[in-house]
């Protein structure tokens, strides 16, 4: 009898559970197709059976396709996700609270980001561990910890409305990434003079020292109407913003009333009108984002000076008032923000003041020896006031 050859041992499944960042996770090939899910069990035990089942989907239905589709719930059965509510906030929330430029904002965070990770999960199960991988897989992306942190926000925002609809029962906490604040660009006193005496366009040149003497935006500079400027009481109101074309109120909705200098004052007195936009083209159009950015950079060329933007004349504008010791609460106002963290930010002192600052205590010193050598009754006599007790007599 002839023998038979031994059996070749079976060669080892790859492996189909695996853990990835906290989640266990069902990846395995079927007839070219590949498949991988999370479990829906955050366990090895739990993702083991998820695996028994899902490949007796696709064994059933003949693909990786219709066995996922079978595995979607019946639309009777179909929970709430995060892409389902987050879709319904922007319709809603955010078009109907938000400015402009917000909802830009809000929704290309969503559609790029948040939704393509999470739009899968259920809204009532949305969790920390979530909001961790989140974080994880954005900074592989190479992504600032200040980026990852303003997605956060809206992040936090959107499921704090859910929870406010009664969808969740509790906001799942979101720890923000530690960020150093951001470095600011400022001109100092001689480099804003070098600025404005460039020989540039008039208008651009009045642009700059309308921005460095009151820190508008540059969308408030675009928006800004002759209506907006009384120059009998020396004021100026800033009530609206151009951003991307759109008109809208100032950021943090806040109108204010800014004073004018006596330069700001007669650089506009000549071509005072009633009403219509103080900057424009030659049509009388708004100006746009482009046409202005070009136009600062000239004026840095023509002036010798390294390229910024317009926002750097609104940084130079708080940075020098708090070099000449402005109160921060003044500048706060001024500047129109919420907070005063926002103030602390951007009203940044230059290292030369900062080291006339820590001097400051020898001159202090100083008149305190210089004081010292009086006699402790006159020192007395300056300290205390003479009390009369009675009518003086005479001699």
């Amino acid at each position: 009898m002839a023998r038979r050859p031994p059996e070749r041992p079976a060669r080892p499944r790859p492996m189909a559970v695996t853990k990835l960042k906290g989640s266990w996770w069902v990846a395995f090939m079927y007839n070219g197709e590949r498949l991988r899910k999370r479990s829906p069990l955050n366990t090895r035990a739990g993702a083991e059976q998820f695996e028994v089942h899902l490949r007796q989907l696709v064994s059933k239905h003949g693909s990786v396709g219709a066995a996922l589709t079978a595995l979607e719930p019946k639309p009777s059965e179909r929970k709430v996700t995060f892409a389902d509510y987050s879709a319904e906030w922007l319709a809603t929330y955010v078009r109907t609270n938000n400015r402009a430029s917000e909802r830009r904002t809000k929704t290309g965070v969503l559609r790029q980001h948040l939704v393509p990770q999470m739009g899968h999960l259920p809204i009532t199960e949305v969790q920390r561990r979530d909001v961790e991988e989140y974080k994880a897989v954005k900074l592989e992306e190479k992504l600032a910890p200040k980026t990852i942190n303003n997605h956060l926000m809206i992040l936090g925002k959107c499921l704090r409305t859910a929870h406010e609809d009664g969808l969740i029962q509790a906001v799942p906490i979101i720890k923000f990434l530690k960020s150093a604040p951001p470095d600011f660009d400022y001109l100092l006193p001689i480099e804003s003079y070098q600025l404005l005496q460039a020989d540039a366009e008039p208008m651009w040149t009045e642009m700059a020292r309308l921005a460095l003497r009151t820190g508008l935006r540059r969308g408030e500079l675009m928006a800004l109407d002759w209506s907006d400027i009384n120059l009998a009481h020396s004021r100026l109101t800033v009530r609206r913003s151009l951003v991307e074309g759109v008109l809208e109120t100032p950021k943090n909705n806040q109108i204010r009333h800014l004073p004018l200098t006596r330069d700001v004052i007669a650089m506009l007195a000549p071509r005072a009108k009633k009403n219509g936009l103080v900057f424009h083209r030659a049509n009388g159009l708004p100006l746009g984002k482009s046409v202005m950015g070009g136009a600062i950079l000239r004026l840095c060329r023509r002036a010798g000076l390294r390229a910024i933007g317009w926002h750097v004349l609104r940084h130079t504008f708080a940075s020098q008032l708090a070099m000449e010791g402005v109160p921060i609460l003044v500048i706060k106002d001024l500047m129109g923000h919420s907070t005063i963290q926002m103030t602390m930010r951007y009203a940044h002192l230059s290292p030369s003041t900062l080291a006339q600052a820590v001097p400051s205590l020898l001159l202090a010193e100083a008149r305190a020896i210089a004081s010292s050598w009086q006699p402790v009754a006159n020192r007395t006599l300056e300290l205390t006031p003479v009390q009369v007790s009675g009518p003086t007599s005479s001699v």
